[in-house]
């Protein structure tokens, strides 16, 4: 008995589009505040924001903010409406 016959077809379950926009809006935000921030303290106006100890973390959180935008971007685009 071949393999093949006894697979059942499962519907692709597709995000719709402003579901997808506004998950990847939103996974935006955390990023666009740490860069807030990051730039206030590169202005030295801002007191103790502009201190090394205070920019690393920001720096580090912004990349784990990059990460969560792929994430959402991976998770919520099919493969099909991907460029490649």
């Amino acid at each position: 008995m071949n393999s093949m016959e006894n697979l059942e077809i499962t519907p692709v379950r597709r995000t719709p589009v402003w579901l997808r926009r506004l998950l990847i809006g939103a996974s935006c935000l955390p990023l666009a505040a740490l860069s807030v921030l990051h730039s206030m303290g590169r202005s030295d106006d801002f007191g103790v924001l502009g201190k090394w100890y205070v920019m690393v973390p920001l720096t580090v959180a912004g990349l784990f903010a990059w990460g969560l935008i792929e994430k959402t971007v991976e998770r919520t685009v099919p493969k099909t409406d991907s460029p490649e």
